[in-house]
């Protein structure tokens, strides 16, 4: 008995029994709670949307064109679809109001989708020069038979650098401005791990939903599903943006509108909008800055590390293993 009043002495007394008066107790985290779910729910359906266009681009890409192309898509079709789309970026923020940046740089990539799933994926084969393609292999260097690919199949290329943008530009730029827009500095030690643990269960659900699809529809339809399944997950991707949509709608109004009416009403002046640096500017930038260049010097590492092990390794290996285990089978049926 002794020692547990030591106990609980060293953690500054017994546990409190809540009564009329609680002016001791913390306030209730209602408000707090108004900023996590929203952005937990954006955030879920941001990871859940890039499960499933990351699953649909690789497997519409490697299948068309082989691992060996993934390379040259990351080289001369992400890198600079990534370079013009934060360049329209930049336009939005100089031009449309603050609240509605969110809402025009998810469109055009679900315009997009939308478009691929409906219009061009069906007549694929009649875009893609793949008869020039085949007559060309001969003359190339072996090197090069990937960029061939790339090339042939261009409406499943411009597919797979779209569906990378939904990471870099969604997730990486949208998502996280807006959260530290909302959140403070002492809020985010509380709110982003909640967030984060939503994100990990997107990921594993996604994968779920994406197989359980996939077996519904092989199931239940005969013949070939890409189509309907490639239709199906892009309305998926849809459904889930337009809860995105009405999350953010949710914390504009509910969060950020009322938060500028009490800065107004206290006196304080309202935020300038900053003008964005040039591109020369944010080179000087990490040239004088060495925290702000490890940082940089860091993602870059990251994401060429990211792209070799997992795009470029773990694809091909997984590629080779599928066709010798074909082979096996098929050397088996031929000996019964």
């Amino acid at each position: 008995m002794r020692r547990r009043r030591k106990w609980w002495k060293k953690l500054g007394g017994y546990p409190r029994v809540p009564g009329e008066n609680m002016h001791y107790l913390p306030e209730p985290a209602v408000e707090l709670w108004q900023k996590v779910l929203p952005l937990g729910l954006i955030f879920f359906c941001a990871s859940f949307n890039l499960t499933i266009l990351q699953s649909l681009k690789d497997a519409i890409m490697v299948t068309a064109g082989g691992a060996e192309a993934l390379p040259f898509l990351a080289s001369f079709g992400v890198l600079p679809a990534s370079v013009a789309f934060f360049v329209l970026y930049n336009k939005l923020v100089a031009r449309l109001p603050e609240r509605a940046v969110f809402y025009a740089s998810v469109l055009p990539l679900l315009v997009y989708y939308g478009l691929f799933a409906t219009v061009v994926y069906p007549i694929a084969g009649t875009l893609h020069p793949l008869d020039l393609m085949n007559d060309l292999m001969p003359s190339v260097p072996i090197g090069l038979h990937g960029l061939l690919k790339v090339m042939g199949n261009w409406t499943y290329s411009l597919f797979f650098c779209m569906a990378e943008l939904w990471g870099a530009v969604v997730i990486s730029v949208l998502f996280w401005s807006l959260a530290n827009e909302v959140c403070t500095v002492d809020e985010a030690k509380a709110v982003y791990p909640f967030m984060a643990i939503g994100a990990n269960i997107a990921l594993v659900a996604a994968g779920c939903f994406i197989r359980i699809v996939n077996h519904t529809l092989s199931t239940s339809f005969p013949g070939d599903t890409q189509l309907l399944s490639l239709r199906v997950l892009i309305g998926t991707v849809m459904a889930m943006t337009a809860a995105m949509f009405a999350s953010k709608a949710y914390i504009d109004a509910k969060i950020l509108k009322p938060a500028a009416a009490r800065a107004t009403a206290a006196g304080a002046r309202p935020k300038k909008k900053k003008s964005k640096g040039t591109f020369a500017e944010g080179l000087a930038v990490l040239k004088n800055s060495p925290k702000i260049r490890n940082l940089a010097l860091l993602v870059m590492s990251y994401g060429v590390g990211h792209r070799y092990v997992c795009q470029g390794i773990w694809i091909c290996t997984a590629i080779t293993l599928a066709m010798a285990v074909t082979l096996a089978v098929l050397g088996s049926c031929r000996s019964c």
